[in-house]
């Protein structure tokens, strides 16, 4: 269905001596392959990035023999699985995958395993082990003023017990769904182990009118960064803790190294810097940003899975506003280059919802439909494009209510997937997202520029390039942008190349003059879809890409 002639002749020698058998390889899916050679490529590899793979988080809509027929197809899909519970029977646990775990391991192939919830919840959830602990060995917030009788809050301390947390971890992958999965597949190449990551966590600015383990230790009066770091070192040792329970009781070595611990959010706060909160404290209320640290998620967790979500919640942002996900999601370019600094080999992937609930006054849909710009696959396809090519994560993950079934979000799920086979299918593609480097804007400053601590005063954050569509400055949040650009780079002078994208989400747009710098402006077309563009320093050329 595909050209991987060049890449199946390379891959051909990866495939393990485990499952090396006379006649077994002419039985595994080219993209199979593929799936398994990017998924396990290094962030550093000699030869570039890893291509993408599509993913869901939907676990019941999307069964793993159709993630198989789709793989077949020639799509470049990570399997996923529901995480087993861990107090249900094997056979639950497993929902009927086991001969779709016994054609991936045939394959030789990496999936993810993805929990709905969070598995530290249970500390406050199992009353009979964890919710009643006394006060030395409770991982709960313990009260200021306790009340006799009564259990603690539901709210997990980083100043509580660590024993329970390293419980927790074993509690959850020491159950027989899990033994069943291994036993079925114990030589998987990488597993991602996924958690849902929104446990109830005592905040950083509720420590001295919450927590008497705080008081006791550092008493009243300290400043909003102490509290921020001693918040996000205590949960940094506990969630090792937890992580290290988890691998510690894995059933072999081939699970035990070749599984990765990841969570939802876990990476910082795309609002870093966003002007307009209301409450006393700004952006920074709502993190853990020290003067050092953006964020402990990271060292926390083995990877992250930062949402691109256009909240239904939030009615000043949109897709066409400088308040937007394209806007918000240039923070976490710094923030994953400081990441791979510490650790070269954090899985990075990126979540998609385009806040469709259709049950709420506040669907997106509806607003959107009610203010002219109804919406489409067409422009959630553009939209999708610039948080990937912006970002380049190892997988565009979809979200969708547990409770929605596949076939009514089938038609926008298709282009991430789509999205995800142009990548690999173009040539130009593939060389640019292997080696192409952001381009910054340095003309401006990122519009989300309050209270930015000194060390990242200066760092790039501003990746939206000049064109004639934009509006006049100075821009608020609500200010609409027709068009939203991007470039990346390859070579060096006199022979560089830029691959700019564009996407125009309020409708396509003749005759835009996008400004590269170093470079200079090229006028082209920009569809609702998105558009790709090769601009050539040696000729001055500008074609279109991947049409």
């Amino acid at each position: 269905m595909r050209n991987h002639g060049l890449i199946w002749i390379f891959l051909v020698g990866l495939i393990p001596s485990a499952i090396a058998l006379a006649g077994e390889e002419e039985k595994i899916p080219p993209t199979a392959a593929v799936i398994r050679a990017e998924a396990t490529r290094a962030n550093h590899d000699p030869s570039g990035r890893p291509l993408p793979l599509a993913a869901h988080w939907h676990r019941s809509s999307c069964p793993l023999d159709w993630q198989i027929e789709m793989i077949q197809q020639g799509h470049h899909l990570l399997p996923w699985l529901p995480t087993p519970s861990p107090e249900g029977k094997e056979e639950k646990g497993l929902k009927g995958n086991e001969e779709g775990l016994k054609q991936l391991r045939q394959w030789c192939m990496p999936f993810a395993l993805v929990t709905g919830g969070q598995w530290e919840a249970t500390l406050y959830d199992h009353t009979k082990r964890w919710r009643n602990l006394p006060a030395e060995q409770s991982p709960l917030v313990w009260p200021v003023e306790p009340i006799p009788g009564k259990p603690t809050m539901k709210l997990l301390s980083p100043f509580g017990a660590v024993e329970p947390w390293r419980e927790v971890g074993q509690y959850w992958m020491d159950s027989p769904g899990m033994h069943k999965i291994q036993q079925l597949y114990p030589d998987p190449p990488r597993v991602l182990i996924i958690s849902n990551n929104e446990a109830g966590r005592l905040r950083w600015h509720e420590v001295e009118e919450k927590s008497k383990r705080y008081l006791d230790k550092y008493g009243k009066g300290r400043d909003d960064n102490f509290k921020r770091k001693v918040v996000a070192d205590g949960w940094t040792g506990r969630y090792k803790a937890m992580i290290s329970g988890m691998r510690g009781v894995l059933l072999n070595d081939a699970w035990k190294k070749n599984s990765l611990f990841a969570a939802y959010n876990a990476m910082g706060p795309c609002h870093f810097g966003r002007p307009g909160f209301g409450s006393e404290g700004g952006w920074k209320k709502y993190s853990l940003v020290t003067e050092e640290r953006v964020d402990p998620g990271p060292t926390m967790w083995e990877g992250a899975i930062p949402e691109y979500y256009d909240n239904h919640w939030q009615p000043d942002k949109a897709v066409f506003n400088v308040w937007s996900c394209q806007v918000e999601m240039m923070n976490y370019v710094f923030m994953k280059a400081e990441v791979y600094k510490v650790n070269p080999e954090f899985w990075f992937e990126v979540i998609f919802w385009d806040g469709n609930i259709p049950n709420k006054d506040n669907d997106r849909y509806k607003t959107y439909t009610a203010l002219g710009f109804p919406p489409s696959p067409q422009r959630y396809k553009g939209w999708v494009q610039y948080g990937m090519w912006l970002l380049t994560p190892r997988v565009a993950r979809e979200w969708r209510s547990s409770a929605d079934k596949r076939q009514r979000w089938w038609e926008y799920f298709k282009v991430i997937v789509a999205a995800v086979d142009q990548v690999h299918a173009d040539p130009v593609l593939v060389r640019f997202w292997r080696k192409g480097e952001l381009v910054p804007n340095r003309a401006r400053p990122h519009p989300f520029d309050q209270d930015i601590p000194a060390k990242w005063k200066d760092v790039d954050r501003w990746f939206h390039l000049e064109s004639s569509t934009d509006p006049p400055r100075p821009w608020k949040l609500t200010t609409r942008l027709p068009v939203f650009t991007l470039a990346r780079v390859i070579s060096e002078k006199p022979r560089r190349e830029w691959l700019v994208y564009a996407h125009a989400p309020m409708g396509d747009k003749r005759g835009v003059q996008i400004a590269i710098p170093d470079y200079g402006p090229i006028t082209v077309d920009v569809s609702l879809a998105g558009s790709f563009y090769l601009a050539k320093e040696a000729d001055k050329s500008v074609t279109a890409v991947g049409r």
